[in-house]
């Protein structure tokens, strides 16, 4: 099973966030080379960045289907599809600091 570096993971999941706050256009830059690194790190290469990326914005995005869900649905959905993600999972104390305006 491909497993994702949860470091890795958090930091698409903590950008998303930000640019879905501010519209700034220079994170997106840096959200993708993360989303690289997550490809390279899970499956080998980097041509599975833009799913990762993708699905990160397609629950937490500016048009994304719950953007104030905790970084643990984003785990969950990556792991249904088969897919681990692998390091410390957060706590739910530590996950509501992830999450915005709580």
């Amino acid at each position: 099973m491909p497993t994702l570096d949860k470091r890795l993971l958090d930091e698409i999941i903590r950008l998303t966030r930000k640019y879905a706050k501010t519209g700034d256009v220079d994170l997106l830059e840096a959200k993708h080379r993360f989303a690289e690194r997550a490809s390279i790190h899970a499956f080998g290469r980097d041509s599975k960045w833009l799913s990762i990326s993708d699905m990160v914005s397609s629950v937490l995005g500016p048009n994304g289907l719950n953007p104030s869900a905790p970084n643990s649905v984003i785990y969950r959905a990556f792991e249904a599809v088969g897919t681990a993600v692998q390091g410390k999972v957060a706590g739910p104390e530590e996950e509501k600091e992830d999450r915005p305006d709580e």
